[in-house]
């Protein structure tokens, strides 16, 4: 006989059912069009059932962009740390972003869910720390990329403005994409631009220059 599942497997699998459905529904209508019935009738649930696993629409949102670009950060992680040598590292990144901007509608949804939800002290903290988590993650390739360049010692403070950086950039260009502002060639172009250039400022800043006048003396 089948083992029965317990009440925490039960709400487990109840949760990830709705978030599937949460997201179909989502990536079809849009953010703003989404309503919580709609969830509700793709998921085969109440309305009840929805409210006792999730706040709201906001909530549900939430889940689903970041089970998503938490499973998208994860594969450029592996893509890059497996990868071996500079070029390869490189070849990984672009295979990942270019993979990230064939799917705008998720740019759209995340957009639109960020900009509708800014001044909702509820979600800023869970926007803040998905934000941290992303902005971690992006620290830890540029430091896989820096070992594979030789750079011996990265700066702290370069460090936090590389990743800063690099996710607004990212975030920007594709949303900008996704609105049809930037073709596809000069968003992956501008990009990696952007990846090389700090990969190559935090190069030439771990070398020893001697003869270098600190910024903050007169």
């Amino acid at each position: 006989m089948p083992k029965a599942l317990t009440r925490d497997e039960l709400q487990a699998q109840t949760r990830e059912l709705i978030v599937s459905a949460a997201e179909r529904v989502f990536l079809a209508r849009g953010y703003h069009a989404t309503t919580i019935a709609q969830i509700a009738d793709e998921a085969g649930r109440t309305h009840g059932s929805i409210y006792g696993n999730f706040a709201g629409k906001e909530d549900l949102c939430l889940q689903v962009l970041r089970r998503h670009f938490q499973h998208v950060l994860e594969g450029l992680s592996t893509a890059v740390l497996t990868a071996a040598g500079e070029t390869a590292k490189m070849s990984a990144t672009q295979q990942q972003w270019e993979k990230l901007l064939e799917e705008p509608a998720w740019i759209r949804l995340a957009a639109d869910f960020t900009i509708a939800t800014r001044s909702d002290p509820a979600l800023e903290k869970s926007n803040r720390d998905t934000i941290d988590g992303f902005t971690a993650g992006i620290r830890i390739l540029i430091l896989a990329q820096a070992n594979t360049l030789g750079v011996q010692a990265v700066d702290h403070e370069l460090l936090e403005r590389a990743g800063a950086a690099l996710l607004a950039t990212g975030v920007g260009l594709a949303v900008g994409y996704a609105l049809g502002a930037t073709s596809h060639e000069l968003t992956v172009a501008s990009f990696l631009d952007s990846v090389e250039l700090w990969f190559r400022r935090m190069d030439i800043q771990s070398q020893p220059f001697p003869d270098r006048v600190d910024d903050h003396q007169g």
